[in-house]
C-alpha cells in the first residue's frame, strides 16, 4: 500500500478516536511517527535472529565507489586502502551486531559482501580461512569496502548495490528522486495494525498531553 493511503487511514484514525478534526492533522507528523514505530518494531523483531522479509528491503542500484585512504579520512587503520560510496547512505536499522543492509556487487557474479559494525570490523579477515573474504561496514553515513592483498580485485569497482531497510524509508525514495506519497510503504502486511495501535498509544498519547500542557500554561 502507498504511504498516501497509510497517513490517510492513520490520520482517520486519529480524528474519530480523538475528537479532533482531520484537516488540521499535520501528515508529516503521522508520517514522522510511522517512521519511528516502524523502525522500532522491526529492530526489536529482527534482534530475535528472525529471517528479514524481502517487503522490508529497498535496493539501491549503482551505488558509485571512490577509493580513499587515510588522507581522506585519519580514523580508518594504518596502512590500509578503502573503497567509500562517493555519496551518503540513507542511515539503515541498527541490530545488536549488524545493520540492516545487504551489499552485492556483480563484478564476480552477483554476489554479497560481509557487512560488519565499524567496532568489530577491524578483527576480520585476518584468519586463514577468512582472510580472502570481503569485508565492509557501514560508519558515519558511508559504505566502506576493504581492500587487502588478498582481493585486490575489490579496487577495480566502481559501483554497487544496497539492500537497505532504513530507519527512514522515505530518504530512500527521495535519493532516487522519487516522491515516497506514492510509492510503497515497506512494511510486512501483518505489521500495520501493530503500527496503528503504536502510534495511538505512544506518540498520540504523548502529543495530546502536551498540547494540553501548553493549554494550562496559556490560561494561567
Amino acid at each position: 500500500m502507498l504511504l498516501t493511503h497509510y497517513i490517510h487511514d492513520l490520520k482517520r484514525l486519529i480524528a474519530t478516536d480523538r475528537d479532533y478534526p482531520f484537516e488540521q492533522i499535520d501528515s508529516r507528523l503521522v508520517e514522522h511517527w510511522m517512521h519511528m514505530q516502524r523502525a522500532l518494531w522491526l529492530r526489536n523483531e529482527y534482534n530475535k535472529n528472525r529471517t528479514v522479509e524481502s517487503n522490508v528491503y529497498q535496493i539501491l542500484e549503482g551505488l558509485e565507489l571512490e577509493q580513499i585512504d587515510r588522507s581522506d579520512a585519519t580514523w580508518l587503520p594504518k596502512g590500509t586502502k578503502f573503497l567509500r560510496t562517493k555519496y551518503k547512505i540513507p542511515r539503515p536499522i541498527e541490530l545488536h551486531s549488524s545493520y540492516l543492509i545487504q551489499i552485492r556487487s556483480t563484478i564476480l557474479g552477483d554476489e554479497y559482501y560481509n557487512l560488519e559494525k565499524f567496532d568489530n570490523f577491524r578483527y576480520k579477515g585476518h584468519g586463514k580461512f577468512n582472510k580472502k573474504m570481503v569485508y565492509c561496514f557501514y560508519h558515519k553515513d558511508y559504505i566502506y569496502i576493504n581492500i587487502t592483498d588478498w582481493n585486490p580485485k575489490i579496487g577495480m569497482l566502481k559501483f554497487i548495490s544496497a539492500d537497505i531497510v532504513a530507519e527512514n524509508p522515505s530518504d530512500i525514495y527521495r535519493i532516487q528522486d522519487l516522491d515516497p506519497l506514492y510509492e510503497e510503504y515497506p512494511i510486512p502486511a501483518s505489521m500495520w495494525e501493530f503500527l496503528k495501535d503504536a502510534v495511538m498509544k505512544s506518540n498520540i498519547a504523548r502529543f495530546v498531553q502536551t498540547k494540553e500542557d501548553e493549554k494550562h500554561t496559556v490560561v494561567s
